[in-house]
């Protein structure tokens, strides 16, 4: 998501884990991390959410993020991603290799050559 934001917005943090370290590994989502910090992304890594805060004028407008650490992030905006879940359930019946997961399991010996990647679906 945060990729989607860059240049349309003053400053993007993404709070949480490595992106896509539970669907690509934690090898490929540091080299997308570090791909998004090139671009101005800024990460604050295991560290969660814990209170949204609107500060002292407890007006109901989000203004701060209060991290479990007890640091402060400023913030106009908060998306949350709770997480991914893939929708293949349609394949359950198929010959198609799936994990407990619900991912596709892509490899070289897979036997099926029209599968695309797709990044939320698939399990390497």
């Amino acid at each position: 998501m945060a990729c989607y934001y860059i240049g349309k917005v003053k400053q993007i943090t993404v709070i949480g884990s490595i992106p896509f370290r539970r669907t690509l590994g934690s090898d490929i989502g540091l080299k997308i991390k570090k791909i998004l910090e090139a671009k101005g992304v800024e990460f604050i890594l295991n560290n969660l959410p814990s209170k949204f805060s609107s500060g002292i004028k407890d007006d109901g407008i989000l203004r701060n993020i209060i991290l479990a650490d007890g640091s402060v992030v400023e913030a106009d905006v908060a998306i949350i991603a709770i997480g991914s879940v893939p929708a293949t359930d349609f394949l359950k019946t198929s010959k198609i290799q799936m994990a407990g997961s619900g991912h596709v399991v892509v490899n070289e010996v897979s036997g099926f050559c029209n599968i695309y990647w797709i990044i939320l679906v698939i399990h390497t």
